[in-house]
């Protein structure tokens, strides 16, 4: 059972069990109280037949002035359970009849008892039938992630020809003219694809990848040299050696998705962007047209405007994946002036050295 599916299942079972649990809960008590009330009118029938033939065992008799109340019920007090019946031809006294509050505990006790017993038997009611429900309700959400990977297999399955391809032909003509750069850009875009593949794969066989060791300047530099080569952008390095440790695929993404926008927002002529490592934190500075509203950057297909292009998912991933590497992650942006990303990575360096 997938992750989703656990989450699914264990949501739906915790609503079902609390919304029954509650409702027999309710029933439970509205019984108890109903049984309460049937065993008080129980005890007053039985005193009101007890006041005609004085046969009684369990009950005390007494007298008492005439001036007490007479009620339709017995009244409870610390010492017993009573109640008062006017005696023919007496004018001064009346009949007491009274229940010792032991046994009237006792009884009310084993009541409760009986209820808790039923109590118990609707919870291991409630949690099979919430755990059945949970599973008919999971049904269709399987169905869906089940069409969903089949789809996704079969759309990475479809890649390898036209990937294939792809590269055979830019082996043949690096062969030809091995000194073309727009051949290279074409070779590493075809990596990106297949690093993008790859990863799609690993999600889908449940294979996660593991931390790793790397040179922080070496990766920035090979992914920011692969997307603007053929561009007419400036990038400026100020990265001293450090090495980090993460996943290193999921780090690539995200300097791509980030470096992607800095050339695909920065100026038409005089594009500069600027990389800078200081106090354990990662600067990728553009001179873009900025952001107009930061806070929502990291919103899924939030877009600038509809003439900016993209599809407003790149920052978002940025985001998903800088919060599972423990990255912390800020924009500062102006408009027409620019915008800086900035990368915690304190939280992943382990080794810090100074260049010599």
């Amino acid at each position: 059972m997938k992750g989703a599916e656990r989450e699914a299942l264990l949501k739906s079972f915790t609503l079902f069990f609390i919304s029954l649990s509650l409702l027999f809960g309710v029933i439970v008590y509205l019984d108890y109280e109903k049984d309460i009330r049937e065993y008080h009118k129980e005890i007053y029938r039985t005193m009101k037949l007890c006041s005609y033939d004085l046969n009684c065992s369990d009950y005390k008799i007494d007298f008492v002035p005439k001036e007490s109340k007479i009620f339709d019920e017995p009244i409870i007090s610390k010492r017993a359970i009573y109640a008062d019946f006017d005696i023919p031809n007496s004018k001064d006294f009346r009949l007491r009849l009274e229940l010792p509050i032991q046994k009237y505990d006792e009884h009310i006790v084993a009541i409760y008892k009986h209820e808790t017993i039923n109590y118990l038997i609707f919870i291991i009611i409630s949690v099979v039938a919430s755990f059945l429900f949970s599973l008919y309700s999971l049904l269709p959400l399987r169905k869906a992630l089940h069409t969903t990977e089949e789809f996704a297999r079969d759309i990475l399955h479809d890649f390898n020809t036209p990937l294939s391809v792809i590269r055979l032909n830019i082996s043949s003509l690096k062969r030809k003219c091995d000194t073309l750069k727009e051949l290279d850009r074409i070779d590493k875009s075809v990596e990106s694809i297949l690093l993008l593949q790859q990863h799609m794969r690993e999600y889908l066989d449940r294979r996660f990848t593991y931390e790793e060791r790397f040179e922080l300047s070496k990766v920035v530099r090979e992914i920011a040299d692969m997307i603007t080569t053929g561009k007419s952008v400036e990038v400026i390095y100020d990265i001293k050696p450090v090495t980090v440790m993460t996943k290193r695929k999921e780090f690539i993404r995200i300097l791509d998705n980030i470096l992607e926008n800095a050339v695909k927002y920065g100026k038409r002529e005089g594009a500069k962007i600027e990389i800078v490592y200081r106090d354990k934190k990662l600067y990728i500075r553009d001179n873009g047209r900025g952001i107009k509203r930061v806070s929502k950057i990291f919103n899924r297909f939030y877009r600038e405007s509809t003439q900016s292009g993209g599809s407003g998912i790149g920052m978002n991933i940025v985001s998903k994946l800088s919060k599972n590497l423990n990255i912390s992650v800020s924009i500062q942006s102006r408009e027409g002036e620019g915008t800086t990303v900035i990368l915690d990575l304190a939280n992943i360096v382990i080794e810090n050295v100074s260049s010599r």
